[in-house]
């Protein structure tokens, strides 16, 4: 039982490196181009981005509850995020992840 926890956890902990560095890379391309790019673009980056750290806050969400008894607040929390993490945000997150790069990289490109 203890190895089934330890891999789980450590898959979660994955995923969470997984999703916080793709966020700060593009972060970095964004910050790299920052000056070049027009307000409208701007604001489209930071939307585009936005999916992602809503991934991140359900994961540390997730994480601070622990293992809650079924219909406390804090159950209720987790599987609101784990719907959000499984079902709701990760197309959005893969295609804004996508489509702000190309964004930034054709200013970056530009400049």
């Amino acid at each position: 039982m203890t190895t089934h926890l330890t891999s789980s956890l450590a898959l979660v902990m994955g995923i969470l490196v997984l999703v916080a560095g793709v966020f700060c890379a593009v972060a970095w391309i964004a910050v790299r181009s920052w000056r070049r790019i027009s307000k409208g673009q701007r604001i489209a980056s930071v939307l585009l981005l936005t999916p992602h750290f809503l991934i991140l806050v359900c994961i540390l969400v997730s994480l601070a509850c622990g293992h809650p008894p079924q219909g406390s607040v804090c159950w209720n929390r987790q599987f609101a995020c784990a719907v959000l993490v499984v079902f709701i945000l990760p197309v959005p997150a893969l295609v804004g992840t996508l489509t702000a790069t190309v964004l930034l990289l054709s200013a970056r490109r530009r400049g």
